[in-house]
C-alpha cells in the first residue's frame, strides 16, 4: 500500500530489527509490557508465519524509508470480529499517520477479505465478516 507520506509493506524478516524496537520502547503501551528477547523472537516469528486471517504490515516513511511501526490485522478472540492495531515508535505519534494507513487497510479488509460490517468501539475497531 502506499498514501501520501507512507509506504505500507508486508512485514519480511528484515524489518525485524525496526519492529523490535516497539518491542522494547517503554512509551509504546501494548498488551504484556516491554518484552524480553525470548518473547520478541516468537512474536517475529509469529508475524513471519501467519494465518489466513492475520495480517502485519511495516509502515515506512515515504521519503526517507525510516520505520515509523506496524499495523496488524488479527482475529479478536473468537468472536468472529478482526481487530485492527497500530503501534508507532513515539517519534510518529499525533500526526495522522494511523488515520492515513486506515484507508489502505479498510480497503484490503472489505475488498481482499470480503468483510462487510464494521462495528467501532471506544478504543478499538472491529471488523466482522460476513
Amino acid at each position: 500500500f502506499e498514501t501520501e507520506r507512507c509506504h505500507i509493506n508486508t512485514f519480511e524478516k528484515t524489518d525485524s530489527t525496526d519492529v523490535k524496537k516497539l518491542f522494547v520502547n517503554k512509551d509504546v503501551e501494548y498488551l504484556g509490557g516491554i518484552r524480553d528477547e525470548k518473547s520478541i523472537k516468537a512474536v517475529l516469528k509469529s508475524m513471519l508465519n501467519l494465518s489466513e486471517r492475520s495480517f502485519y504490515w511495516a509502515i515506512r516513511e515515504k521519503h526517507t524509508d525510516d520505520f515509523m511501526g506496524i499495523v496488524s490485522l488479527n482475529p479478536h478472540h473468537d468472536d468472529g470480529f478482526l481487530e485492527v492495531s497500530y503501534q508507532f515508535l513515539p517519534a510518529w505519534w499525533e500526526k495522522g499517520y494511523a488515520r492515513e494507513t486506515d484507508f489502505n487497510v479498510f480497503d484490503f479488509v472489505f475488498k481482499s477479505l470480503h468483510c462487510g460490517t464494521s462495528l467501532i468501539f471506544a478504543e478499538s475497531l472491529y471488523l466482522t465478516c460476513n
